[in-house]
């Protein structure tokens, strides 16, 4: 499995999803794909910081955006993603 995040923003990068009190980050909100989806799709993965009006929540929303990679791969492989 291929972390998305990871994929599209490096290897050393350092982004938090959530921080606690102290301000200690955590990247507890992962996407995973399969390595036939990687093959096929063009994937960019991000955190959106943006707090929603109502603060439901404490985490930074994660955004995953695809697109087929190849014209000759429109269709996506058999099997599951």
């Amino acid at each position: 499995m291929h972390d998305l995040w990871r994929r599209s923003n490096g290897p050393n990068a350092q982004e938090w999803t959530w921080l606690s009190h102290r301000h200690n980050g955590f990247r507890f909100d992962h996407a995973f794909a399969n390595a036939a989806f990687v093959d096929w799709a063009d994937t960019r993965c991000q955190y959106d910081h943006t707090p929603p009006p109502a603060r439901r929540t404490d985490h930074s929303a994660l955004a995953i955006t695809y697109l087929a990679s190849m014209p000759a791969k429109a269709e996506p492989p058999e099997g599951d993603f």
